[in-house]
C-alpha cells in the first residue's frame, strides 16, 4: 500500500451500494491468512467497510493489481528436522504520534516456517513504554505457550 495515502472517512464520494467492497473486503481478509504482506494495508481497507467511499474503492483495486503482479508470493511451508519454535516481537511507537495507539507485532517461525503472527493496535493505555513491550511480550508468550501445547496433542516435540 501506497505510505503517502491517507485513507479517511467521508461524506462526499460514499459510495451508493457498498456491498460489492464489502465482498471484496471479506475476500481479502480471507487472503491474508498466506499472505501476510498484505495484512496492513487489508487492515486500513476494513476500518471502512460501514462507511466506503470511491477512495477507499481505489484502493482495493490498486490491492487487487499488486496481487496480480505478486502472485507467486505467499507463506510457504518448507519441509525441515528443526522443531524449534522462534518468535520475534515489535512495539511500533511511530503510530503514537499519528493515531494515539500502539502497534504491537509478532511472528513465530517452527523451523523455517512462518506459523504464527499478529499485528494489532493495543486497546490499553500504558503510562510507559516499558508497559506497551511487557504487553506484546505477554500476547507473544501466549501465542508460544497455545502453540506448544498444541503441538505436544500431535505428539511433536518442540523446543523453545
Amino acid at each position: 500500500m501506497d505510505p503517502t495515502v491517507k485513507l479517511k472517512g467521508s461524506d462526499v464520494d460514499v459510495l451508493s451500494d457498498p456491498s460489492p467492497y464489502q465482498r471484496l473486503i471479506r475476500r481479502l481478509l480471507y487472503l491474508t491468512i498466506s499472505r501476510p504482506d498484505l495484512v496492513f494495508a487489508v487492515n486500513k481497507l476494513s476500518q471502512f467497510v460501514s462507511r466506503s467511499c470511491k477512495s477507499h474503492l481505489v484502493v482495493a483495486h490498486y490491492l487487487l493489481c499488486y496481487l496480480k503482479y505478486s502472485s507467486d508470493q505467499g507463506v510457504m511451508i518448507s519441509p525441515t528436522n528443526s522443531f524449534q519454535l522462534y518468535a520475534f516481537i515489535d512495539s511500533d511507537w511511530l503510530l503514537v504520534l499519528i493515531q494515539q495507539n500502539r502497534l504491537q507485532d509478532f511472528f513465530i517461525f517452527l523451523g523455517d516456517s512462518l506459523v504464527s503472527w499478529k499485528s494489532k493496535k493495543q486497546n490499553v493505555v500504558s503510562h510507559s513504554s516499558v508497559g506497551v513491550e511487557y504487553r506484546a511480550l505477554a500476547s507473544t508468550v501466549y501465542e508460544l505457550v497455545w502453540l506448544t501445547s498444541l503441538l505436544h496433542d500431535l505428539c511433536v516435540l518442540v523446543i523453545l
